[in-house]
């Protein structure tokens, strides 16, 4: 299957998109090339090949023949072959032959000269007529001379040169002009076009830092290419810029070419500690530029942790180059890599190595090519505090109680593990047991079936009695005996008569309920939640990042609204999120002009889609919306609906 678009400039043609950079297939991240020929706003004297005598007569102006001499040029206009462009005039110089033939017959034939011009920005041009020769009739009645075929004579461009602007097109800043002589030759059989030169090729790459260069690239063989080792596409194609010949004057030979600022190269390096994130850097790098290193992330002390390779892990994906493939590594390659670099010239550690690995630089300071624009690598380190063992795990335990769920946070122990756990002490209440036996599973969360119920104690030290009519609000604990803040009494209770009223009556809060899945965010980063007393409060200090994916255990719905959980005590709303599947397979497309692809916040894409009955590698099936329909993922954020393709 042949997918080709042009990538990374823009080449923009007045009006029309040239037919040479039209497209059939359009297709993930990329950016479409255009060119504008532009009408010059500046001109420069004209000089051409024409010689004009001392006299001048021109077409349609009453004149007496007899006087003609050889002192008279005969001024004729012309224009370009499709007419809408006014070229110089040229000048017939007819011998004395000749002029004597005109007198007598009224009609002579001349030869049509070739017109040698220049542009308005001074280029060089040349032109023919497609006509050899042509006749000048003279009209006795009106005393005019005119042309035996026409108003004019048409021309149609042989040679000459062009001109080339190249634009930054976020800021509009031209950075470069660069003239390309004999663009227009051709030896009459040739194409009507010409190469649009790189700014690489004119040794200019520091005019293109931060953008793409003009190329013109063949994707039928870039998802051939290896992930972990994304070398440089050696198939890229000059941009050819295609014109009509007919239709080039003096005025329309600059082209424009507008550069696209392409997103940097992005290294994460994520420091772990305990499960839980500890630090992370990000290092950042421009194409055509070099990756800087910064300081490095802060380290867990490591006399009291240890490095954990197991869960050392690599990822990447490629926004611009969906077909590199989105990859993850661990293992004992990876580990080589960065934990026992042996470069005798530089010696690393394995933070250095980690970065050079995910940025594919042999050292800092290597010049980021192209492909690697949008490119997103994260490397995770996991470190393990000492004072744990390798089986031991950390949770927090949910009492259910009729004054609301009580926290026990960060309780130690195994997986499998029974404990007996402390009931929390809430203030102005007593409790029906001070413990409750408590397992932890094999998912490392710790659940228990008791519930407590809690007694009201009176100003008098006694339990449920003579309250006096008190509103006194209960507080609900941190799980060490601290006041935290509290959930209102149910007001309207019966006395008896006998001034006591009942416990207060609250509804049971809802538990989490297991969730073996994952999770990915969209085009914004997420607000991250606690649970705590039934609630979900914001966590202000930490988000999970956009366009990021999660695995997640539990899944709770409070107030309507569900929560996905991504860490301890940490949870995510299902509107911000997309559940997702990892499965890979090929989709077909159906008969149909163009299939419609979306975001993972299901908006359509307007400038691309799949072409009609092709095939097409899925990674991944999103549940997306609210309806939350099936997607297949066919590139980095780009899904197709399971109604417009056939699975194979």
């Amino acid at each position: 299957m042949k997918i080709k678009n042009i990538l990374l400039s823009s080449i923009v043609l007045g009006g029309f998109i040239s037919p040479v950079l039209s497209t059939t297939t359009v297709m993930a991240e990329t950016i479409q090339t255009k060119t504008e020929q532009s009408t010059t706003k500046e001109t420069s004297p004209t000089t051409n090949n024409q010689v004009s005598r001392e006299k001048k007569v021109n077409l349609g102006a009453g004149f007496d023949l007899n006087s003609l001499d050889n002192k008279t040029s005969i001024v004729i206009p012309t224009k370009t072959q499709d007419g809408k462009h006014v070229l110089d005039d040229i000048f017939i110089n007819l011998t004395d032959t000749e002029i004597e033939t005109l007198k007598s017959t009224k009609k002579i034939d001349f030869t049509i000269p070739q017109l040698e011009t220049t542009s308005d920005w001074g280029g060089k041009l040349s032109y023919a007529s497609t006509d050899k020769t042509m006749s000048l009739n003279f009209n006795e009645s009106t005393q005019t001379l005119s042309l035996s075929n026409g108003e004019y004579i048409p021309y149609k461009l042989i040679a000459g040169d062009s001109r080339v602007h190249y634009v930054q097109k976020d800021t509009g800043k031209e950075i470069h002009v660069q003239d390309h002589p004999d663009a227009y030759t051709t030896d009459g059989h040739g194409p009507d076009l010409f190469e649009v030169l790189t700014l690489t090729e004119l040794n200019l790459e520091d005019k293109i830092i931060g953008y793409f260069d003009v190329t013109d690239t063949d994707f039928e063989h870039l998802a051939d290419l290896e992930p972990l080792n994304p070398t440089i596409p050696e198939y890229d194609n000059p941009v050819n810029m295609e014109f009509d010949r007919n239709s080039i004057g003096k005025d329309n030979t600059e082209y424009t070419v507008y550069l696209e600022k392409a997103k940097p190269q992005t290294v994460i390096l994520n420091v772990y500690l305990d499960g839980k994130l500890f630090s992370t850097e990000s290092y950042y790098g421009k194409i055509n530029s070099d990756l800087s290193k910064k300081a490095d992330p802060k380290l867990p002390d490591e006399k009291t942790t240890t490095l954990d390779k197991n869960l050392t892990h690599f990822s990447s994906t490629n926004e611009y180059f969906p077909q590199y493939g989105t990859s993850t590594l661990s293992g004992k390659y990876f580990h080589n890599r960065i934990f026992e670099n042996d470069d005798e010239d530089e010696k690393l550690g394995f933070l250095d190595a980690s970065i050079q690995f995910a940025s594919d630089d042999e050292h800092f300071g290597s010049r980021i090519e192209l492909n690697k624009a949008g490119k997103k690598c994260i490397t995770e380190i996991h470190y393990k505090s000492n004072s744990l063992p390798d089986d031991q795990v950390i949770a927090d335990l949910s009492i259910e109680s009729n004054i609301g769920v009580q926290i026990v946070p960060n309780l130690t122990g195994k997986k499998g593990q029974t404990i007996t756990v402390k009931v929390p002490v809430v203030k102005g209440y007593t409790s029906d047991k001070t413990t409750v036996t408590a397992t932890f599973d094999n998912k490392g969360n710790i659940k228990t079936t008791e519930k407590v119920f809690y007694t009201k104690v009176t100003t008098d030290g006694n339990e449920n009695n003579n309250d006096n009519g008190s509103d006194e609000t209960p507080t609900n604990p941190d799980g060490n005996g601290n006041d935290n803040g509290g959930l209102p009494s149910t007001p309207g209770g019966d006395n008896n008569g006998a001034g006591t009223i009942k416990p207060p009556v609250t509804t049971p809060m809802q538990q989490p309920e297991d969730f073996n899945g994952f999770i990915g965010t969209m085009k914004k980063d997420v607000t991250i939640f606690s649970l705590n007393n039934g609630k979900m409060s914001p966590i202000t200090n930490k988000q999970l990042s956009k366009h990021s994916d999660w695995k997640s255990d539990q899944v709770i719905k409070i107030d309507g609204v569900k929560y996905y959980r991504v860490a301890t005590n940490e949870w995510v709303k299902s509107s911000d999120v997309y559940r997702y599947e990892n499965q890979q397979g090929i989709v077909d497309t159906k008969n149909i002009q163009v299939t419609h692809l979306v975001s993972s916040n299901k908006d359509m894409f307007s400038n691309r889609g799949l072409a009609a009955k092709t095939s097409w590698k899925y990674d991944r099936i999103g549940y997306l919306g609210d309806k939350e329909e099936k997607h297949y993922r066919v590139a980095t954020n780009e899904f197709v609906q399971e109604s417009d393709v056939n699975v194979k």
